[in-house]
């Protein structure tokens, strides 16, 4: 457990970590036990009405409240802005660090290269499964990058991290618990649709009710087919319907906008 008026010791990692959560009880106790090595835990919840903020401040985490939601870009933004160390490690509520991540995210922190973000391999679990194809399988994400010069694009669903200087990469992966159940698949299509809506909205593409089909059946096609997801058997037929799905609504949602957001 972390002390609230720590010193930076060799014990604790002069870095930050920065999470956002809403409603995350489910998971985020995982995350956070991976990373009692770090002297700084910033999270922005959005609102959650479980006891994710009271699993935070057990690990004295600094949680920060934001009544409204602007999307994941302006929400790590936010965290973003909180963090006071130099060095910066993002995760989502539902990722875990690895023995051997947390060990080289120690080594590379302590040797303070310059100018230099680190892109960290993830593997993803769905329904406690993990998934080597369906796309999955070569899933690289920069996570750890330096504060200064770093920022977070402001999309509302699929942000990234835009920095100065080299890229390199990390070994060790990050585990990825990103689906529970069914029930957890059907609320991300309807929340991760919308968002993505959103950002094809602000895009100004010309879309219509052949592009929304078009692009769901490809989205089908290339993840079973073309990404292997017959090779992840039950599960990856559910990956390719799921995305389809969330193709589909978020093509329908950005065509008719007002008969849904209204």
């Amino acid at each position: 457990m972390l002390k609230k008026n720590y010193k930076f010791t060799k014990k604790h990692l002069p870095i930050s970590v920065i999470i956002i959560t809403r409603n995350s009880e489910h998971s985020i106790k995982k995350t956070l036990e991976s990373i009692t090595w770090a002297n700084e835990i910033i999270v922005v919840d959005s609102n959650s009405s479980d006891h994710t903020v009271k699993i935070c401040k057990s690990f004295n985490a600094i949680v920060k409240k934001s009544l409204i939601w602007p999307g994941f870009g302006a929400q790590k933004n936010k965290a973003l802005s909180l963090a006071t160390n130099q060095w910066i490690l993002s995760l989502d509520s539902d990722e875990v660090v690895s023995k051997r991540l947390a060990n080289e995210i120690k080594r590379i922190v302590r040797l303070n290269p310059n100018g230099s973000a680190f892109y960290i391999q993830r593997f993803n679990f769905f329904c406690n499964q993990q998934v080597k194809y369906s796309g999955w399988q070569d899933d690289y994400v920069i996570r750890l990058f330096p504060k200064k010069g770093s920022t977070f694009t402001n999309d509302q669903i699929h942000e990234k991290v835009i920095f100065e200087g080299s890229l390199k990469k990390i070994y060790g992966p990050i585990l990825h618990y990103s689906y529970r159940n069914l029930d957890d698949v059907t609320d991300k299509i309807h929340r991760y649709s919308s968002a993505a809506a959103r950002d094809l909205l602000y895009s100004g593409k010309k879309i219509n009710f052949s592009s929304a089909l078009f692009h769901s059946f490809w989205a089908f096609f290339k993840t079973y087919f073309l990404r292997f997801g017959f090779l992840d058997g039950k599960i990856g037929l559910i990956i390719a319907f799921m995305n389809m799905e969330t193709t589909f609504y978020k093509y329908v949602k950005a065509i008719e906008p007002k008969s849904y957001y209204d």
